[in-house]
């Protein structure tokens, strides 16, 4: 059986500037009066930074927590190859 890729997030959890990142993932950047909202990868940043045109008035809305490839168990060296290719395969 193959595992999800990642688990959908509570979409009404919106983050400003300054606050930290607890959660790698896909977000929603929403600006003010400036930019239609988009959508960016938050992977390596420590706290969520100010927009260079808004400032603090931008807002972070997680969509999608995404995991680290290389702890994947298809991935990771500590797991038997043969037994995680055997889990790959679907069955009917």
């Amino acid at each position: 059986m193959v595992p999800p890729a990642a688990k959908l997030e509570d979409s009404q959890t919106i983050f400003r500037p300054g606050e930290t990142v607890r959660i790698k993932g896909i977000y929603r950047v929403l600006h003010y009066a400036h930019r239609l909202p988009h959508e960016t990868a938050v992977l390596v940043l420590k706290r969520f930074p100010n927009c260079n045109q808004c400032g603090d008035a931008v807002r972070y809305q997680l969509v999608r927590s995404v995991g680290e490839l290389l702890k994947d168990y298809n991935f990771r060296k500590d797991v038997d190859a043969e037994r995680s290719s055997d889990d790959d395969v679907l069955t009917e």
